[in-house]
């Protein structure tokens, strides 16, 4: 996937850095992760609820274990470009 980008998407796409706006959202985040732990804590019980019902529904989420981001594939990576 990284190197279809790197050769179909312009050159714009790895030579620009973030911009102001979205360092500061992301500095601000951040910050309400260190403020506000529950938050945190909330999410992942949630992330773990849906990772046992998509396997219980029979959903592939790969090796997810223990984070917030679960994925669900859905198909191949062929697929997916097209």
């Amino acid at each position: 996937m990284v190197q279809f980008l790197k050769y179909s998407a312009g050159g714009f796409v790895y030579s620009v850095g973030i911009s102001p706006a979205n360092a500061a959202a992301a500095l601000e985040a951040l910050h309400q992760l260190k403020a506000h732990p529950e938050k945190v804590a909330r999410l992942h019980e949630r992330a773990g609820l849906f990772l046992r019902l998509a396997k219980e529904k029979g959903i592939d989420t790969g090796f997810s274990r223990g984070s917030a981001v679960v994925p669900a594939i859905l198909g191949n990576s062929l697929h997916a470009c097209k």
